[in-house]
């Protein structure tokens, strides 16, 4: 009896992660490196290259301007290989949003960008990162992107939360260049 019950309760499950694991792998393998899709918005800052990154670069202090959400903090060294702790904090969740991506990308003055993953590779991932460039009037161009990837982000609605996303992105940005532009 106790066996019939173990197998109804194991085999169910060993049957679930063998699917999981093969929709995985066969992803990965069907889709590439490309992502599946991209979230970006763009947006010209009146203030240099140097002074938006010492804005952006500074983790901690995000708090103090940044509107992504009703709350973002980024715990963690700028450093290449960095795992960083990002706590997002949405009035419509009923719980904070942890995660802990690899700091990835590091040209100080040019682009910052992190991975994150759940675990498995081909399951979710995304590269979220910032890129700055000099305009010819002094300012700077701010590029703000998250490319997705993997079968389970296929599953996100497009009209529902990648448009959120974006929006999200969109204050971020709207936040960063009124810092700049009042303290440059």
């Amino acid at each position: 009896m106790i066996k019939k019950v173990i197998l109804g309760i194991v085999l169910p499950i060993g049957v679930l992660v063998i699917a999981v694991l093969a929709m995985t792998i066969f992803y990965r393998a069907a889709s590439g490196p490309e992502p599946l899709f991209t979230i970006e918005h763009t947006t010209e800052i009146d203030a240099s290259p140097a002074h938006v990154w010492s804005i952006l670069s500074d983790l901690e202090r995000w708090p103090e301007w940044n509107t992504y959400a009703i709350g973002v903090e980024v715990e963690g060294e700028v450093a290449i290989g960095t795992r960083l702790v990002v706590t997002i904090v949405q009035d419509d969740w009923p719980d904070a949003l942890v995660v802990t991506p690899v700091l990835t990308r590091l040209d100080p003055g040019r682009e910052l960008g992190w991975h994150g993953s759940l675990g498995l590779e081909g399951v979710h991932e995304t590269d979220h990162y910032f890129q700055l460039e000099p305009l010819a009037t002094g300012g700077t161009r701010f590029h703000h992107a998250e490319e997705f990837r993997g079968w389970l982000a296929g599953l996100v609605p497009e009209e529902a939360d990648r448009i959120h996303t974006l929006h999200a992105f969109e204050r971020m940005n709207a936040d960063l260049k009124a810092r700049a532009e009042s303290t440059d």
